[in-house]
């Protein structure tokens, strides 16, 4: 918890959030549908490139797949078009955050909605925003870091389905504990009987 807090108070100002949502709304309409566009790989390339200048061909090992077999390529496109908008060429980005977004992040994000949802949901919007800003360690403009994370904790499906799935383990831990327990009472129970 610690290291959380620590991050969120040294994460910068954002862009702003309102800005962001109307970046979204401006995505391709093509790109809404289930097919990843041939020039993917260029376009890939050549955001990363402007973020991180140093980029190598091997750091983009990832998306040398064939586009029918990452699905989460459809969310790494909204991604990129996202942040290729002039308003993140102020930040220092890192390789290493932006090669996550665009994987790991792009797979969660893909695992909880599609472009369409992202794109013209408002709420589901919001969230994507956030989970992009959070990924890059950024907060939107004028945001405290509390405020940043307490707003993207209500916003976050994904969150939410990490904090479900941790109650879920917590709760199941508990469970057999209990259990155990209860063996250990009666057993001790059978070996005072047994003693008597």
């Amino acid at each position: 918890m610690k290291d959380e807090f620590s991050r969120a108070a040294s994460e910068p100002d954002g862009p702003d959030i309102n800005h962001l949502h109307h970046r979204l709304t401006d995505t391709p309409k093509a790109w809404q549908d289930q097919t990843v566009p041939a020039y993917f790989y260029p376009m890939l390339h050549d955001v990363v490139f402007r973020h991180c200048p140093h980029v190598k061909a091997h750091d983009l090992v990832e998306f040398q797949k064939p586009l029918q077999q990452r699905n989460w390529y459809r969310i790494s496109l909204l991604i990129l078009f996202f942040i290729s908008d002039d308003c993140f060429a102020q930040y220092r980005l890192s390789l290493t955050d932006v090669i996550a977004l665009l994987h790991q992040t792009a797979k969660e994000l893909s695992d909880a909605g599609s472009n369409r949802v992202y794109i013209n949901d408002v709420d589901r919007r919001e969230e994507f925003i956030r989970v992009v800003l959070h990924s890059l360690n950024l907060r939107p403009k004028g945001e405290t870091p509390t405020q940043a994370e307490d707003r993207l904790q209500a916003a976050s499906s994904t969150e939410r389905f990490k904090v479900l799935q941790a109650s879920k383990s917590a709760e199941e831990r508990a469970r057999k504990l209990r259990v155990a327990l209860a063996k250990q009472k009666a057993k001790e129970a059978a070996d005072k009987m047994t003693r008597e």
